[in-house]
C-alpha cells in the first residue's frame, strides 16, 4: 500500500513505516508518494495532533508546492484543522466543525467525476450534509483542478510537532468504505484489456483470462514494475493443461508466447507434457513444483531490486520447492536477470486449451497464502512521483587518435524513459573502438558516431557535445513541474 514520501515533502519528518508525519515548521507538508489518475478511492487519516490553523489532510497535485500549500492550497482539496474544506484556494463553504486530536477523517474520492467528500469516521455527515454519500454520487464537492493529473493525498501543517498518521489502506478502516470505491489508496491491477492476444477474453473486472479458439494466447497485466518487492497469486481453474504458464515477463516477450516452454524475457511456472510445472527463469529449467491440479493457486514473491523470485503452489507449499527458501529472508530465490533491472516487468499468463481459465490476485481480495515480511501485498496501478527523466543529445570523453584510430566513450542521444516500454535508448555509443587499419569493435550501440575525410588516420571526430539535457521532476504530461539544463 501507499505511504507518505521519503522524498516529496517539506519540514517533515516520518516514522511508523513512513505513514506517520510530523511537522517541523509552520509552512510542512508531505505527498503520498503515490498518484492516482483516475478511479474512485477511500482511505483514513489519524489527526493525531492538530493545533496549527493550517494543519489538514486532503489531495493535491504533483505541481503543488509543498512549503505553501498549508496556506495557499492551489489545484488542491483540504479539510483544516477548524473544519472548514478549501478547494483550489478558496474557501468551499463547507464545514464539519472544529477538529480534536486523534480525529479520524475519512476522504472519499471520485477522480473521473471530480468529486470529493470527508467525514469524521466512522459515520459522520459526508460533508456535513445528510444526504451526501459516495456511493450514489450526491453531494460530493467539485475537485476539477484535479482533472486529467495525478493526485496525491496531501498533508500540511501550520506548527511545529504537529502529528499525521495515514492508513491507506494497509490495516482496518474506522469507517465504511463506500460502495464502488477501492479500499484504500491503491488499485490493484488488472489483466491488459489491449496487451493481450486477440483470442484472449477477459471477464470478472478484467481480472479473469480464457481465450475462445485453439491457438495459444498470453495476457500481461496492464501496470508493470521496475523496482521493489511484490506479491500476487494467480489461480488455473478447470485444468492446467499441457503448455498453460502463469509467471512475470517484460515487455520484449512476444504476448503470444508471453509464458510458453522455454521463455527468454519470462520466468514462469509451465505445465508441461510430462504433467510437471516447470520453473523457467529466462530459458532454463532449475526445479519444478510437480504436476498441478485444477483451481491450484501459484504465490509468486518477486524482488525487482536484487533479480531474484519465489514461487509456491498455496498456500503453504515450498517456496522454489525447497524446505529452506523463504522471500523474507532473500534465502533460495531463483535469479531472474534476464528480467534486466530497472525494466519493465508484467504479471503474466499463458493459456494453451480453450478449457483453461486463469484469475489473477493482484491484491484486490484476501490472498490464500501468507504475504512474505517485507513484501508488498499486491500490485497496484500507481504511478510513482518523480519517475520519468529525458536525456538528448548527450556526449562526453568521444575523442580519436591514429593508434587506435577510434575512441568514442560515454555517448547518448536521445536516451529516454518513459512507463512503458520502461526504457528507450537510440542513437547511444559506449566504448567504440577502432584499432588496425579499418578494423572496428563497437560495444552496446553506436549510431551517429561520424568522421573527417581530411584525414585518414583520424577517421571519426566527435568531443565533448552536450544539447539540450534535461529531465522532468514529474510527469509533464500530468502537469508536473519540469528543469531543463542546456550545455
Amino acid at each position: 500500500m501507499a505511504t507518505w514520501s521519503t522524498t516529496d515533502l517539506a519540514n517533515v519528518t516520518l516514522s511508523g513505516g513512513n505513514l506517520i508525519a510530523t511537522g517541523t515548521n509552520s509552512t510542512a507538508a508531505v505527498r503520498s508518494g503515490n498518484g492516482e489518475l483516475t478511479g474512485k478511492f477511500y482511505f483514513e487519516a489519524t489527526l493525531t495532533t492538530n493545533s496549527g490553523s493550517n494543519t489538514g489532510i486532503g489531495l493535491t497535485t504533483g505541481a503543488t508546492t509543498l512549503s505553501t500549500v498549508g496556506n495557499t492550497p492551489v489545484n488542491s482539496a483540504i479539510l483544516y484543522r477548524g473544519g472548514n474544506i478549501w478547494l483550489n484556494n478558496a474557501n468551499s463553504g463547507t464545514s464539519l466543525g472544529a477538529r480534536s486530536n486523534g480525529d479520524i477523517i475519512g476522504i472519499a474520492v471520485d477522480l473521473a467525476a471530480d468529486l470529493i467528500w470527508f467525514r469524521v469516521a466512522p459515520s459522520g455527515n459526508w460533508n456535513a450534509n445528510g444526504s451526501a454519500n459516495p456511493a450514489t454520487g450526491v453531494g460530493g464537492l467539485s475537485c476539477s483542478f484535479l482533472s486529467g493529473v495525478l493526485a496525491y493525498p496531501v498533508a500540511t501543517f501550520g506548527v511545529v510537532n504537529d502529528v499525521t498518521t495515514a492508513n491507506f489502506g494497509a490495516t482496518a478502516f474506522s469507517g465504511t468504505v463506500p460502495s464502488g470505491f477501492t479500499s484504500g489508496w491503491i488499485a490493484p491491477t488488472t489483466w491488459s484489456t489491449t496487451d493481450k492476444s486477440t483470442n484472449i477474453v477477459l471477464s470478472g473486472s478484467n481480472l479473469i483470462a480464457n481465450r475462445n479458439t485453439t491457438s495459444g494466447a498470453g495476457v500481461r497485466a496492464k501496470d508493470p514494475k521496475r523496482s521493489g518487492k511484490f506479491y500476487i497469486e494467480i489461480k488455473v481453474t478447470a485444468a492446467w493443461t499441457a503448455g498453460t504458464a502463469v509467471g512475470l515477463a517484460t515487455i520484449n516477450r512476444p504476448i503470444d508466447s508471453v509464458a510458453s516452454n522455454g521463455s527468454t524475457n519470462a520466468t514462469v511456472i509451465y505445465q508441461g507434457q510430462n504433467g510437471l510445472a516447470t520453473y523457467f527463469p529466462d530459458n532454463t529449467s532449475p526445479w519444478n513444483l510437480g504436476a498441478r491440479s485444477v483451481n491450484d493457486i501459484i504465490g509468486i514473491a518477486i524482488d525487482l531490486d536484487n533479480s531474484l523470485v519465489w514461487m509456491r503452489v498455496c498456500p503453504a507449499g515450498n517456496w522454489n520447492a525447497s524446505a529452506s527458501a523463504n522471500p523474507a529472508t532473500g534465502v533460495g530465490g531463483a535469479s531472474v536477470t534476464g528480467l534486466g533491472q530497472g525494466f519493465d516487468v508484467y504479471p503474466c499468463a499463458y493459456i494453451n486449451n480453450t478449457t483453461d481459465t486463469i484469475t489473477g490476485n493482484f491484491g484486490g481480495s484476501a490472498f490464500s497464502g501468507t504475504v512474505p515480511s517485507g513484501f508488498t501485498s499486491g500490485w497496484d496501478d500507481t504511478v510513482a512521483a518523480l519517475s520519468y527523466a529525458v536525456v538528448t543529445q548527450e556526449g562526453v570523453e568521444a575523442w580519436a587518435t591514429t593508434s587506435p584510430n577510434v575512441n568514442v566513450t560515454q555517448i547518448g542521444v536521445e536516451a529516454f524513459t518513459l512507463p512503458n516500454p520502461a526504457y528507450n535508448v537510440t542513437q547511444a555509443g559506449q566504448e567504440v573502438w577502432a584499432v588496425g587499419t579499418g578494423a572496428y569493435h563497437l560495444t552496446q550501440v553506436g549510431l551517429e558516431v561520424w568522421g573527417l575525410v581530411s584525414s585518414v588516420n583520424t577517421q571519426y571526430a566527435v568531443t565533448q557535445v552536450g544539447l539540450e539535457v534535461w529531465r522532468s521532476v514529474a510527469d509533464a504530461a500530468h502537469g508536473g513541474p519540469m528543469i531543463t539544463v542546456v550545455s
